[in-house]
């Protein structure tokens, strides 16, 4: 049960940060190219990327510093 339990705090907080970065890099494309860059497949495909590529390395630091 324990280990279900910490694995669900790591998942959470594996989504909080998530959506922390997204708002950031979405605010960050907005202050550098305006809000038609939002829009564009590309400018979309680079801030999920950038969120799943820095969640992935978070999610392996707490797996590294968990064990």
């Amino acid at each position: 049960m324990s280990t279900w339990f910490s694995g669900l705090k790591v998942w959470q907080q594996t989504c909080v940060y998530a959506v922390v970065l997204l708002i950031i890099n979405t605010l960050i494309k907005l202050l550098f190219e305006g809000w038609a860059s939002l829009f564009t497949f590309v400018g979309i495909i680079q801030i999920l990327g950038g969120v799943a590529i820095s969640t992935f390395f978070m999610w392996l630091v707490f797996i590294a510093t968990s064990a």
